[in-house]
């Protein structure tokens, strides 16, 4: 991953504090550059990541009722051959939404796995160097 370093004023900064964890992944919707109706589903997830959510309920995120109502009835459509271009446009901003959500978690479970194996990892060295230790008998 690679690091940027932004200049931004200190309103902005301190409005960006709380979403920092989720910064990258508000900027990556934003670049999607979606411009059909799939704009309010893009907005939607943009508005949940500036929500600070826990990584558990980002787990549990999904398209709301209505998105995905009209993603079912794009790809039936899509099915049947019966889209207009700007329909075929919107089915694809919204398969491209509902990929970064999928992204999204992986990339969350990925880290959650990552962050436990180096939790065993510090724990086992804890207890090679304070095997009598109150903390390692308390673990």
């Amino acid at each position: 991953m690679t690091t940027v370093t932004l200049n931004v004023s200190e309103t902005l900064a301190k409005r960006l504090e709380p979403i920092g964890p989720w910064l990258p992944y508000i900027l990556e919707v934003s670049l999607l550059k979606i411009k059909t109706p799939a704009a309010e589903m893009a907005s939607e997830i943009v508005e949940f990541l500036s929500s600070n959510p826990t990584i558990e309920a980002v787990r549990n995120f999904h398209a709301s009722q209505k998105d995905s109502q009209r993603i079912a009835a794009l790809l039936e459509s899509n099915q049947t051959g019966i889209l207009s271009e700007a329909e075929v446009k919107e089915l694809d901003e919204m398969m491209k939404l509902e990929h970064f959500i999928r992204k999204l978690k992986v990339s969350l479970v990925n880290s959650t796995v990552y962050l436990t194996r180096r939790m065993v990892f510090y724990l086992i060295k804890l207890i090679t160097f304070f095997p009598n230790s109150t903390v390692v008998t308390m673990i």
